[in-house]
């Protein structure tokens, strides 16, 4: 996963630079609000499908 970030951050580099200091701060803030809408999303659907499947049986 590290890796993963260190690359990530590598290859963004000639992006987030013009952004300055204040624009990196708001895009992390954006991307921690998506990356958590998603787990909540995720976990209602693995919630749903227990609870279907432990009626079905």
């Amino acid at each position: 996963m590290g890796l993963a970030v260190d690359m990530g951050a590598a290859v963004l580099w000639q992006v987030a630079i013009p952004m300055g200091v204040m624009g990196i701060w708001q895009a992390m803030a954006e991307y921690r609000a998506i990356v958590v809408a998603i787990c909540l999303v995720l976990s209602f659907i693995r919630r749903y499908r227990v609870r279907k499947g432990a009626l079905q049986e």
